[in-house]
């Protein structure tokens, strides 16, 4: 147990944050979806502005462009062989190497729905309120170009799944911000 409480260490939270901001969500994201999965009662750790703040930004990347960007951004270390991706193989699934792949706009939405779901935004109703405006930009800006496809689908259902998730509490915000509009559409 205090090996898990060590992942949940301010200092190390601070860590996967500062990461996210400097490129590396396919690592950052994925250690939050699964810590939030494995151990929730520790989840409230990542309701932070910092964390939630890294992710919102890149949940509101819109193109290729600059998701192309924001991965190209220098990290902590210089790697002369190997290859960043933002695919990973599935944990626990039969087939080993089953590879799943998800934008990373995408990947942060599903590691902040991942802290959502644990309720540790519920704690911070400011951190959950500043939620709302971002998932609805980010929802608003895939009806502007809509093209048909699994992966538009995917950051639709996740944001929905978001809003759907803070509704309880901020119900206001959502309906404030247009919420029930971006949703009808």
């Amino acid at each position: 147990d205090a090996a898990l409480e060590a992942l949940f260490e301010p200092h190390l939270v601070e860590a996967i944050a500062h990461a996210i901001s400097r490129g590396c969500v396919v690592i950052g994201g994925f250690i939050i979806e699964t810590l939030a999965d494995k151990a929730p009662s520790h989840a409230h750790s990542f309701a932070k502005p910092s964390v939630v703040g890294a992710l919102l930004k890149v949940i509101s990347l819109d193109s290729d462009e600059t998701r192309t960007a924001y991965e190209k951004q220098e990290k902590y270390v210089s790697v002369t062989s190997g290859q960043w991706h933002t695919g990973f193989v599935a944990a626990g699934s039969d087939n080993p190497g089953v590879h799943h792949d998800r934008k990373i706009d995408e990947l942060s939405a599903a590691a902040l729905l991942a802290i959502l779901k644990t309720g540790a935004v519920a704690v911070s109703p400011k951190l959950g309120a500043a939620v709302v405006v971002p998932i609805l930009d980010k929802l608003r800006a895939s009806f502007v170009d809509p093209t048909p496809g699994p992966e538009l689908y995917e950051i639709r259902r996740v944001c929905l799944e978001i809003l759907e998730t803070l509704a309880p509490l901020h119900t206001k915000a959502i309906i404030e911000a247009g919420g029930v509009d971006v949703a009808i559409d």
